[in-house]
């Protein structure tokens, strides 16, 4: 009921595209590893762009702790790469096709991971 509410008192607000600006999709991922000091959990972090507008971002406590820093920025960039496939299904529906959509992340580590076997239990263990 918030959410309605809100959106009735912000109607008048929106993003403005002027023509010609470029209307790309781009996302930046990022995480800490271990950063939290209790429980040794790292903190996820991604930023998506549409053009050089900032449309949707999200910083979160990771579910599990992670093993490696590559591995912290692996799930971070795996939690980006489902909100820009949310976000390329929603603009279809607006007549948008984005094929190609770079996701921008700082550790080569990360970018060179194929398949590794902890992260792929761990995802087992959260879908039982």
């Amino acid at each position: 009921m918030r959410i309605f509410s809100y959106l009735k008192g912000t109607a008048h607000l929106g993003l403005w595209y002027p023509f010609g600006t470029g209307f790309n999709l781009t996302a930046f991922t990022n995480a800490d590893h271990g950063g939290d000091q209790v429980n040794q959990k790292s903190t996820s972090g991604g930023l998506q762009f549409l053009g050089h507008k900032l449309v949707s971002w999200s910083s979160r406590k990771q579910n599990c702790i992670s093993l490696s820093t590559a591995e912290s920025e692996y799930i971070a960039a795996a939690s980006c790469c489902s909100q820009v496939l949310w976000m390329q299904t929603q603009m279809l529906d607006y007549g948008f096709k984005f094929y190609k959509i770079p996701i921008y992340c700082d550790s080569q580590s990360t970018i060179a991971i194929d398949r590794s076997d902890h992260v792929e239990i761990r995802k087992k263990d959260k879908l039982e």
